[in-house]
């Protein structure tokens, strides 16, 4: 459900700093469902992947992605990860990060949360 504070913006061209997926990144996304279970290395970039995965195909899209992780802790380095992939769509009003709720809302109704 798009927030009321969004309806009407002019939408334009935002650049998102993903990072660029590496082989065995672009092998997950081609196998990627709606549940996954990952075993990988600690410097296999997981984090980095998986917020290229909520950003690309979910908010792009106007989907809700659920980023849960064992502790609170792990959850947050999914939530920096997407907050400064997003910094300029924040600067640009077109996301509203919600750090108490653990939540990103997205201009077109797309929306990342964050839970442990």
């Amino acid at each position: 459900m798009p927030l009321k504070s969004f309806a009407k913006r002019p939408v334009g061209q935002v650049n998102i700093g993903l990072p660029r997926p590496h082989p065995g990144q672009i092998g997950v996304r081609a196998l990627f469902r709606r549940f996954n279970l990952l075993d990988c290395g600690r410097r296999w970039f997981k984090t980095s992947g998986m917020a290229s995965i909520a950003i690309e195909d979910y908010v792009l899209h106007r989907k809700q992605f659920l980023w849960t992780a064992p502790t609170y802790s792990i959850t947050m380095l999914g939530w920096e990860e997407i907050l400064k992939a997003s910094t300029a769509a924040i600067e640009q009003g077109l996301c509203i990060p919600n750090k108490s709720e653990m939540r990103i809302d997205y201009f077109n109704g797309g929306r990342v949360t964050f839970r442990s």
